[in-house]
């Protein structure tokens, strides 16, 4: 636009110009919008269904023997934990804390425990993953085995610092936590498979 039309323009030619301006630019990005709308779709989809190629490949590379994966996590799981032991003992003997000797004590005296649950919930996440109709049957008792197996390690990290701390408190927030987990198991369980059905039902009507 020429200095001398731009000099000469009016109030009204300025708001025409503007809305004109301001109509082009709305179209523009809307076009852009609708361009990285379709990129973001294109790109999920492809992200997607790469990622589901590679699980694919290495399920049809170990065939059969994938059902074994849970298992060899365990084992895997638990000789760090055996190695973990192990080393905070050595330290130990330098440091003589009470805490550490409380902790490995707990740990390794319920060794076979935290194998068996991690069988369980290994197997159970396996199931949940690869068998779509168990899914919303095991999913709940997966998701709250994990979260009890976790407050039951919890509780007894509590009495662990408790042996040379002494507070009352913290003895009996322990002893109050490992002496309801089954109760806890049992509404979370309940509170779990409530939110599924919730889900299904919001589900059906809107979508």
């Amino acid at each position: 636009m020429a200095k001398k039309k731009i000099k000469d323009m009016s109030e009204k030619d300025w708001e025409a110009w503007g809305k004109a301006f301001g109509k082009k630019m709305e179209k523009k990005g809307e076009k852009f919008g609708d361009k990285m709308e379709a990129w973001g779709e294109s790109f999920g989809e492809d992200f997607e269904c790469k990622a589901n190629n590679f699980e694919c490949h290495w399920s049809s590379k170990l065939g059969f023997f994938s059902i074994l994966g849970p298992l060899f996590g365990s084992i895997f799981g638990i000789i760090f934990l055996i190695v973990t032991i192990f080393v905070l003992n050595v330290i130990n003997i330098f440091i003589g804390s009470t805490f550490v000797s409380a902790l490995t004590t707990f740990f390794s005296s319920n060794i076979v425990w935290f194998f068996v649950v991690s069988i369980l919930l290994g197997y159970g996440k396996y199931l949940t993953k690869n068998i779509k109709l168990l899914r919303p049957i095991l999913s709940p008792l997966v998701g709250t085995g994990g979260c009890i197996f976790t407050l039951w390690i919890l509780g007894n990290i509590f009495l662990a610092i408790n042996v040379s701390a002494k507070i009352a408190i913290i003895d009996t927030v322990a002893n109050l936590l490992l002496t309801n987990l089954i109760n806890i198991f049992i509404v979370f369980v309940v509170f779990a498979y409530m939110m599924q059905l919730l889900w299904i039902v919001v589900r059906e009507i809107y979508w």
